[in-house]
């Protein structure tokens, strides 16, 4: 076991573990040990966003985003009406889409864990997170096609 993960929560240090098992590599965040990304891939589209794990042990609550998706130098109403959507979607339970000062798409997804299996659910977290992006990535690659053709 990583000697660093003995300062980590226990719930992202077997997080961590199960990702080692997996063969899928990972950083810790400098500042906060409760705090980890990696990479992932979109099922239906060439695309690789992060993934980034955060975990509050004071109060069990979990907070995952995916980034690095799309950046648009502009948000036009376009993207707003897309974000809209998504974020209205019952099937993205949890999710929210927005953008950040530097015009990154963040697809963010907040939880608290209960219970013994936390892995389970961090998985079906990240899941429902992924899923939701891949069924809308097809339209925010057709506002960057319309955003650079103009």
């Amino acid at each position: 076991m990583d000697e660093n993960k003995n300062e980590m929560n226990p719930v992202v240090a077997d997080f961590c573990t199960l990702l080692e098992s997996r063969n899928v590599s990972y950083e810790r965040n400098q500042q906060d040990v409760n705090m980890i990304r990696f990479r992932t891939k979109l099922p239906n589209h060439d695309a690789a966003p992060f993934i980034l794990i955060h975990f509050n042990p004071q109060n069990s609550a979990l907070s995952l985003a995916l980034s690095r998706l799309a950046l648009f130098s502009s948000v036009s109403e376009d993207l707003y009406k897309l974000m809209n959507e998504f974020n209205s979607d019952p099937a993205n339970f949890a999710c929210k889409m927005f953008t950040d000062k530097d015009g990154q798409i963040i697809v963010l997804t907040n939880a608290i864990l209960k219970g013994e299996n936390t892995n389970a659910q961090i998985e079906e977290y990240i899941n429902i997170s992924v899923l939701a992006v891949d069924k809308y990535f097809g339209k925010i690659s057709e506002l960057i096609d319309s955003s650079n053709n103009n």
